[in-house]
């Protein structure tokens, strides 16, 4: 498959990033954020699609993910130069950045603080400001629960955490795993029956719990803690692919943020989960990508 999972890159002042590369790597480069909990190795469901639309693909562990350095009581906002330092490592002037789920945010911040810097940012199925919505009624429960115990026994690890440790160790067709997936929408059932797409989800969060839960718990704590800048800020174009029966978060809240970009572009999707935009609609969602790098070069 010809792909790098290996990769670090370490800062002036000793903090190791970790990272992978798919697709081409003499490819337009895209800078990717994975989703939560996961960590670089979820950019491999991008590595044919991008191959074939000359894409390089620069999947980056966030800190304490993988085979990145643990940072603690980071915010969102130092993202952008911790990106900016690893482009200029790699002699990169110019990127895309494309984030799924968990990943949504860290797009954000990088339009917000590297307007100059970036050729297309978008955004799969991603997470809002939390901290900014009074009622979460229908975000997952899992998402909720966790909320709930690092609000009121911060000690304590979300019990899902564990469980999902113990399924991605699971084979592709143990009977937990096919009846984990009943419970999801159709079309994110059908993204999950593709066994290479499952591996690649499996493998990316036994990499992010790899150093113990903690680091997970605190990537966790930036979506509900204040972002630090205004989304009606956000002065580049930002594409947003969104599926109505996301499950895990709510398409209302997506619609509220697009919105707020002055220059956001939204496509919504009837019948996706939100496993399915990353797996089935990844063609489309590079090819459009790339249309939007097009139109600013």
């Amino acid at each position: 498959m010809e792909f790098n999972e290996d990769i670090e890159l370490t800062a002036p002042h000793g903090v190791v990033t970790g990272l992978a590369e798919y697709g081409d790597p003499n490819g337009m480069p895209v800078f990717f954020f994975h989703g939560w909990p996961s960590s670089r190795r979820q950019g491999r469901i991008l590595h044919e699609p991008a191959r074939a639309r000359g894409l390089r693909i620069i999947a980056m562990d966030r800190p304490g993910i993988g085979k990145s350095t643990f940072v603690p009581d980071r915010q969102l906002l130092d993202w952008p130069p911790l990106l900016a330092q690893l482009a200029e490592a790699m002699e990169i002037e110019k990127f895309a950045v494309l984030g799924v789920s968990g990943g949504g945010p860290y797009v954000l911040a990088s339009a917000f603080a590297l307007p100059h810097r970036l050729t297309a940012a978008g955004i799969i199925c991603g997470a809002p400001p939390l901290a900014e919505f009074a009622d979460l009624g229908d975000l997952h429960p899992g998402y909720r629960l966790m909320r709930l115990m690092r609000r009121y026994a911060a000690w304590s690890m979300p019990p899902f955490l564990p469980f999902a440790r113990l399924i991605s160790r699971l084979a592709f067709d143990h009977p937990l795993v096919r009846g984990l997936k009943m419970t999801v929408p159709k079309l994110d059932r059908l993204a999950l029956d593709d066994r290479l797409a499952f591996e690649a989800v499996a493998l990316s969060f036994q990499d992010a719990s790899s150093n113990g839960m903690r680091p997970l718990i605190v990537d966790g704590d930036i979506y509900f803690s204040a972002w630090g800048f205004d989304l009606a800020e956000i002065q580049v174009p930002v594409r947003i692919w969104h599926g109505e029966r996301d499950r895990n978060i709510p398409v209302r809240m997506v619609r509220e943020v697009a919105q707020r970009i002055p220059r956001a572009v939204a496509k919504w999707y009837p019948d996706d989960g939100h496993y399915s935009l990353p797996i089935l609609r990844r063609g489309e969602i590079l090819d459009e990508l790339v249309a939007d790098a097009a139109s600013r070069s």
